[in-house]
């Protein structure tokens, strides 16, 4: 078996460019087929549109990210991998939410309208998620201002993840003998993201050999930005396709994917190995830049998120000018 995956890494490995790139889009295409064939199970006991997105989703987006934070931090020069996880939270928020919009717009970015318990209750989780989300971003930046993410520092960013799932699951309302999930059902969702996942790190790794190519012409900060652009090509595809077919979930698959990255992602990779990262000693900092532009997009992104009517395509375009202005800022 193993003899065999590595015939198969050979081979892709191997590949001319064209035809990596294409065989990496189908692929990823044909991952969030599965994914989307979870998710429309899971709907039919009980899982709302914002849970699917923040928990369900993110197992397979944010699958590149935790394999590189645990396993590539090696690899990886200075806070890289810090500088990775802020520039996939900002494609997030300013590239590929305006991609979302421009697409499948005009979009109503709440998960639910009117004034039902049902409606309350998951508008209510929404806005949850979307503290959780500010949350993280802030905590690791606070515990990064020394110049060290230590493995305690990790425990704290994760434990900021795990209660951002605590408060989604809590609100998901009694469900009945019925609406449970049987034994054989949960195997099919677990082998179902997992092959979504395979198939995601797969085809992410037949066009992420250009990065090391670029890693010497470009500086850190932009370097991170082109990670994590890399690093949003699944839930590109992913929420593009939830976006046109269930409208929310795709924006809420978004936030889901930005709480694996900051802070579950930094936080585990920082109990492999502590991270070091400029120290910022004034707000001025050219460190302090990512942060800045993250926190830029952040707002954007919820302000956004408040709206209760239909948000235009032309809202998309603007989003995308924002991500342009973050890379023209880290130039």
């Amino acid at each position: 078996m193993t003899g065999m995956l590595q015939t198969v890494q050979q081979w892709l490995s191997g590949l001319p460019p064209h035809y990596a790139l294409g065989l990496g889009c189908l692929g990823l295409i044909a991952a969030t087929q599965i994914v989307i064939w979870v998710l429309d199970l899971m709907e039919k006991h009980k899982f709302g549109s914002v849970q699917l997105g923040t928990i369900i989703t993110p197992m397979c987006t944010g699958f590149p990210n935790l394999m590189i934070g645990l396993f590539g931090q090696a690899e990886l020069e200075g806070d890289l991998i810090i500088q990775l996880n802020l520039g996939n939270n900002i494609a997030n928020t300013s590239l590929v939410t305006g991609l979302l919009l421009v697409v499948a717009g005009p979009l109503i970015i709440r998960p639910a309208k009117g004034k039902s318990a049902k409606a309350k209750r998951e508008n209510r989780i929404f806005y949850a998620a979307l503290f959780f989300f500010w949350m993280g971003a802030a905590t690791l930046f606070m515990v990064a201002r020394d110049g060290r993410v230590s493995r305690q520092d990790g425990l704290i960013l994760i434990a900021v993840y795990a209660l951002s799932h605590v408060a989604v699951l809590r609100n998901r309302g009694k469900v009945s003998k019925k609406q449970r999930l049987k034994t054989h059902q949960s195997l099919m969702i677990v082998l179902g993201l997992a092959l979504a996942a395979v198939v995601i790190q797969q085809s992410i790794a037949l066009v992420s050999d250009a990065v090391a190519q670029l890693g010497n012409r470009i500086n850190m900060n932009q370097l991170g930005l082109l990670m994590g652009l890399l690093t949003v090509f699944p839930e590109s595809f992913l929420m593009l396709r939830l976006a046109m077919r269930h409208g929310n979930l795709g924006i809420s698959g978004l936030v889901g994917d930005c709480l694996v990255s900051v802070p579950l992602v930094v936080g585990l990779s920082s109990l492999v190995r502590p991270v070091t990262t400029p120290v910022i000693h004034t707000w001025t900092d050219a460190s302090t830049v990512p942060y800045y532009s993250l926190a830029a997009t952040m707002l954007c992104f919820s302000v956004l998120a408040t709206r209760k009517k239909p948000v235009s395509r032309w809202a998309g375009l603007l989003f995308m000018g924002l991500y342009a202005a973050v890379w023209w800022i880290s130039s």
